[in-house]
């Protein structure tokens, strides 16, 4: 009773008295506020005499994100003796926490503890907005609400008879039911697409619109009352979540869709960065308290909006096919998402205007977005078609050609394969002639010292593998160095043919090996043959070459020569070397 009193004396503005025969939403001059300024904002109801109060005007409380509590009083007139029973709808599901009393008299007829942080097992009536039941007795009733919440602080009051809440309720869960329904079908629609297409913008369009839906049951209270109504704090989060993601998968599928990476890079880059704060909201959404994540993802969104209607309509510009019908949807849900997120700010009133708009928007863009996608996919098949068409007829031609071209193949490898065996024939020739170049002295004909050391060591292997003997000869020509001193090196040149002529003349047979040392040295390696037959061979060249005389015109030239001799049946530990040094 001194509650009351007290607050009649210190108010100065009451609100005006309510007929209980009302239904429906209530007018803001039926209603005073005052916001508790004290330090934690735990105002008891016996002093709420001292805080400033006002009396609302215009349109329905919407005081955006305030986080200091508010205190509501509002005032009803039972004008009959009998009890009437009233259902008070406060119709913003997020508010966290409401305290509601309500006084007749000096009597206090009801308390109750509501909000989205409390189980929803604990409502009285279960219902997605919070709703009191109110008796109400001839005469006046004073009702009082405490509303706290890190969510915006919107309060549209409404008063109903349960007759009239319940005819509400069933048009209400039957638009959503629609919403829904029409949200299903598109997301399977879409979903067989990619099953059968594999078209990853079909994915993120199926994961948008299991995002969008997600964020509307939350914010429309469908959430904790069926999904997960034993989890009250897990609300924010997945409001949080939910609009991060739907500005993910938004993103990425404006991208895709109007293939912006190829066609407009710098809108392109924009999605991404959208894409990227909506993966850092999404990490807020469940990491950081919901007051301090919420603003910036409803500032998210309303740049996201206007990047994705601008990249709309450049596309349009640029002759996108689907471009129209793309940018139509988008007009539809950002004009309802815009409204939603500027009466969450506090700066439109929440009314069903702003409260719905974005959930029907959203239920036009799914219609004309899949008709965007029907439209792109049938240019898609269209030009698959075509493409087809063009192939079977480039197969043709080049099938024909093809065959011109194996059988001018087959006259081209004949004639390559003739020149290929003749080039090939005087390249085995040339090289022939390269090798014994490169292993003749082209001072005398014979083997250079290259060419002997390669068959002196294979022989003295082979000799020593299958065991018949082998001769070394050695032949230096004697005093060679007075001969170019005396007469020059032409001269002594000369001589050195007649040399090598003798020496060849002596060893005939095709394994012999004979080779200019280098100098006035020569060489020669006699295979199977026994000491005396070397012996015999060195001093018949010994023999021939000191007969044999060099004549000019004017003058007369002999030599002799030294001739070392040396035979070996190499043994497995025999070395070549031995070989030479003896000789």
């Amino acid at each position: 009773a001194t509650l009351l009193l007290c607050f009649s004396q210190g108010a100065t503005a009451q609100p005006e008295t309510l007929s209980a025969d009302h239904r429906g939403p209530l007018l803001s001059e039926h209603i005073s506020f005052a916001f508790d300024l004290s330090d934690k904002g735990t105002l008891p109801i016996e002093r709420i005499a001292s805080l400033d109060w006002q009396r609302a005007s215009g349109t329905p409380l919407n005081f955006g994100y305030k986080r200091q509590p508010v205190w509501l009083h509002l005032r009803l007139q039972n004008h009959s003796q009998q009890t009437q029973r009233r259902l008070l709808e406060l119709g913003f599901p997020l508010l966290d926490d409401i305290q509601i009393w309500a006084f007749s008299g000096k009597i206090l007829q009801s308390k109750a503890h509501l909000g989205d942080r409390h189980p929803f097992s604990d409502r009285a009536i279960r219902h997605r907005n919070t709703i009191h039941s109110i008796e109400l007795p001839g005469g006046t009733t004073d009702i009082y609400l405490r509303v706290a919440s890190s969510s915006s602080l919107q309060l549209p009051l409404s008063l109903w008879s349960p007759e009239d809440l319940a005819g509400v309720t069933a048009n209400h869960y039957l638009m959503t039911g629609i919403y829904y329904g029409t949200l299903l079908v598109m997301l399977l629609y879409n979903l067989s697409i990619y099953i059968n297409g594999r078209d990853i913008k079909y994915l993120c369009y199926v994961a948008y619109l299991v995002s969008i839906g997600l964020f509307f049951a939350s914010i429309n209270g469908l959430g904790l009352q069926y999904l997960w109504p034993g989890i009250p704090t897990l609300t924010n989060n997945v409001v949080i979540g939910s609009l991060g993601s739907t500005l993910l998968f938004a993103s990425l599928f404006t991208a895709g869709f109007l293939n912006l990476a190829n066609t407009r890079p710098g809108f392109n880059r924009a999605m991404q960065l959208i894409a990227a704060g909506a993966v850092f909201i999404i990490i807020g959404g469940a990491l950081l308290p919901y007051s301090w994540v919420i603003q910036p993802a409803i500032a998210l969104t309303l740049l996201a909006s206007v990047l994705t209607l601008a990249s709309c309509l450049a596309s349009w510009r640029d002759g996108h096919s689907s471009a129209m019908l793309f940018t139509m949807a988008w007009i539809a849900l950002l004009a309802g998402a815009g409204m939603l997120g500027l009466s969450m700010l506090g700066w439109l009133p929440r009314n069903p205007v702003t409260a719905h708009t974005a959930q029907i928007g959203s239920m036009v863009e799914f219609v004309l977005f899949s008709l965007a996608l029907i439209k792109q996919l049938n240019a898609e098949r269209q030009a698959k078609f075509a493409a087809q068409r063009s192939s079977l007829a480039f197969e043709r031609q080049a099938s024909e050609s093809r065959q011109q071209a194996l059988e001018l193949q087959r006259q081209t490898t004949e004639q390559l394969e003739l020149r290929v065996r003749q080039r090939t024939l005087e390249l085995q020739a040339l090289n022939e002639k390269l090798r014994a170049l490169s292993t003749t002295d082209p001072l005398t004909g014979l083997r250079n010292r290259r060419y002997f050391n390669e068959r002196f060591l294979a022989e003295f292997s082979r000799s020593k593998r299958d065991g018949p003997p082998i001769s070394v000869i050695i032949i230096d020509v004697d005093h060679f160095k007075s001969v170019n001193d005396t007469h020059g090196h032409l001269m002594g040149d000369e001589l050195l043919k007649v040399v090598a002529k003798h020496i060849s003349a002596q060893a005939k047979r095709e394994s012999d090996i004979i080779a200019r040392h280098g100098g006035e040295e020569f060489s020669a390696v006699l295979i199977n043959n026994a000491p005396q037959d070397a012996y015999i061979i060195a001093d018949k060249i010994r023999r021939r070459v000191a007969m044999a005389c060099y004549q000019t015109e004017d003058l007369s030239l002999r030599c002799t020569v030294s001739i070392g001799i040396a035979t070996m049946v190499p043994q497995k530990h025999s070395v070549a070397e031995e070989l030479l040094k003896q000789a």
